[in-house]
């Protein structure tokens, strides 16, 4: 579970949350693909986002927070939450080496969760498919010889 909150409080705290503050503050997004090694990045950026940071930047203020949200919820939401973050955390390395630097290691900590979230997930339905089995038939039978 900690690692959950960990992940949740990454994208919701220091994604949504800072960047809905930075954005309500009047924050600068100008140079956040400058150090693109992707023309394209770089140029669609200046071209499309830096005009309109009103209506881009809430998107990914909205998923940072869905991504956290689902995370902490559990079970398979918990696992679509961290596929969101790892996909989240791989288009940012295209914004620059900074950004490949935090970000690979944040990709492979997030797989490594993501893996073991299904291995737990795996485990439990083994567990309540055993419980269903000896509800069904070892509990029945024991009520049907007077066992309570």
């Amino acid at each position: 579970m900690s690692l959950r909150v960990v992940t949740m409080a990454e994208f919701l705290g220091a994604g949504a949350l800072f960047n809905a503050v930075n954005l309500a503050a009047g924050g600068d997004y100008k140079g956040f693909a400058d150090h693109s090694y992707i023309p394209f990045i770089h140029h669609t950026w200046r071209s499309i986002v830096d005009p309109h940071v009103d209506a881009f930047i809430p998107l990914p203020i909205a998923f940072e927070a869905a991504v956290g949200l689902l995370v902490l919820s559990g079970g398979r939401r918990t696992q679509l939450g961290l596929v969101g973050a790892i996909g989240f955390e791989v288009a940012l390395v295209l914004f620059g080496w900074a950004f490949a630097a935090r970000s690979i290691p944040t990709i492979l900590a997030l797989a490594l969760l993501l893996q073991a979230e299904r291995k737990h997930a795996a485990a439990l339905e083994v567990v309540e498919t055993q419980l269903r089995r000896v509800r069904r038939g070892s509990l029945g039978q024991w009520r049907a010889e007077g066992w309570s």
